[in-house]
Parts: structure tokens; sequence; C-alpha cells
């Protein structure tokens, strides 16, 4: 895959909680709506993330398929 074995390098553990970017060390806010109101709010800008964190994580970029099935579990967790 890519440079970072998982999203949950950066993102944490658990995608309600904050994480921390591995490079920069600059906190990321949580994944999850429910805990980050607003996160899927800019489609282009979701499309930007996902563009860049796909190779990061995967060494290319998501499927539509896999993009759906992401947003989807995102937005079933609650706080």
């Amino acid at each position: 895959g890519g440079e970072f074995g998982s999203c949950a390098a950066c993102h944490g553990a658990m995608p309600v909680t904050p994480g921390k970017d591995l490079v920069s060390e600059k906190p990321i806010a949580p994944l999850a709506p429910a805990a980050h109101p607003g996160r899927f709010d800019d489609k282009a800008r979701v499309e930007y993330r996902f563009r860049i964190n796909c190779k990061d994580v995967v060494g290319r970029e998501c499927t539509a398929l896999e993009k759906a099935d992401l947003l989807s579990w995102l937005v079933s967790l609650k706080p």
C-alpha cells in the first residue's frame, strides 16, 4: 500500500476522537460527523482529502464504492 499503514495511523483508532498528523504533529479533528459536525459539508475538500489520504494509506486512489463505504460507516458512528 501507501506510506502509512492505516487511516488510524493519523486519525486514531476511534474516529469519534481527535487524531494527530504523523508528519506535522498537528491535531486532526475527529472523522465521524457525530463528533465533528460539518466534517463532510464541502464536497471539493472531501474529494481532495480522499485523493491525498487514499494514496498515503492504500497507495492508490480509492474507488467510489470504497469512499461510499467509509462515509457510510463514519456517519453511523456515535460519540
